[in-house]
């Protein structure tokens, strides 16, 4: 549908005029007067209003300007003025309004501001409403600096994403958290999420983890056990610390990523791997795979997509946000009164290096 443009003018001609160049592009509805064009705002909702500057005997257009921007305040408005008022016109672009035109205009460049400020406004609805979408599903990630901005808008954009992810970071910047958001955002949210931690278990123990054990496998196994993969079907697994698996595995766990399937230990058939998979490290792979410590054919086959944790040091504006998320947490645990840190308090925590 072609965008709906109001003009407020109480020159008939003028307005007839107008109508006649922009109908081919635009749909346009008039009022001669302020009130008859407020009831136009409320009623039709337009995108973009032409608003003349002055009224003969009646209120100007700054006037009406000020009471458009109470019933709509992101609504576009170009007041149209003669070059004896464009003092005046630069004072209501003051007062919100977007541009000024002259009624001895050019329809080539109008079409061109037009479409312009109808551009820049659907940008900022979607812009709005993603802001909105993100405060509302990152509520648990606390912070909003631009690093933290940036991990949730990363996090956002490829949670709905299939493919393999690769977490990075330092220890203790929440990596396992961002793993669980891109899962609670993905389309796999109410499936499982099977995190698993590659450090924590021994050589042995880890293979039957992931991939489950047929019974007599091994000593000790007097049933089948399926495995994380098995468990996470249709949903996701989260390797943490993959950095720590043995090379024999990294093998195996290369084949899940090639060819999607794997055998439970003392088994011979193939298993096909439903979920999705996502790694973390705290350590530089590519630096592994230099000295030999990670297979260079899985590292690539991980990497496909990035997201990266900045530690506390590179958002430390997040800091006042962090605390206060804390000592009320603390608070509720121990039912007692939130405390509120003084700005030295919080000056000394801003200065900290946070290693």
């Amino acid at each position: 549908m072609k965008p709906l443009i109001l003009i407020i003018d109480d020159d008939k001609e003028f307005v007839d005029d107008f109508t006649l160049l922009l109908e081919k592009d635009f749909r346009c509805i008039s009022a001669p007067k302020g009130n008859a064009g407020l009831f136009l705002i409320e009623t039709k909702r337009p995108d973009i209003i032409l608003l003349d500057l002055m009224f003969p005997g009646q209120e100007n257009g700054i006037e009406i300007l000020k009471k458009i921007k109470k019933i709509d305040p992101d609504i576009p408005v170009i007041m149209i003025t003669d070059y004896s008022s464009v003092e005046t016109a630069i004072d209501a672009i003051k007062l919100g309004a977007v541009d000024y035109i002259s009624k001895s205009l050019n329809l080539k460049e109008l079409k061109i501001k037009i479409n312009k400020i109808l551009k820049d406004r659907i940008l900022k609805f979607r812009i709005d409403f993603y802001d909105e979408k993100i405060r509302n599903n990152f509520k648990d990630i606390i912070g909003s600096s631009d690093a933290t901005l940036k991990l949730k808008q990363e996090i956002s954009m490829l949670a709905k994403n299939d493919h393999t992810i690769l977490i990075t970071g330092k220890s203790g910047v929440g990596k396992e958290l961002v793993a669980r958001k891109l899962h609670e955002l993905s389309g796999k949210k109410d499936k499982p999420f099977i995190a698993i931690n590659c450090s924590a278990l021994s050589k042995n123990l880890i293979e039957s983890e992931l991939f489950g054990h047929e019974r007599g496998a091994f000593t000790g196994a007097e049933k089948m056990k399926p495995g994380k993969f098995e468990i996470a079907e249709d949903g996701t697994i989260f390797l943490d610390e993959i950095s720590e698996l043995d090379l024999d595995l990294q093998v195996k766990l290369l084949r899940v990523l090639q060819e999607k399937e794997y055998e439970r230990v003392g088994g011979n058939r193939s298993l096909k791997v439903k979920c999705r998979i996502l790694a973390a490290t705290n350590k530089n792979l590519g630096e592994l795979v230099k000295f030999g410590k990670f297979r260079e054919d899985l590292f690539y086959r991980l990497d496909v997509l990035r997201v990266n944790v900045p530690p506390l040091k590179e958002r430390k504006e997040d800091i006042p946000e962090l605390a206060d998320y804390f000592i009320h947490v603390v608070a509720k645990d121990l039912n007692l009164p939130p405390i509120k840190l003084t700005q030295n308090q919080l000056n000394e925590m801003l200065e900290y290096d946070w290693p």
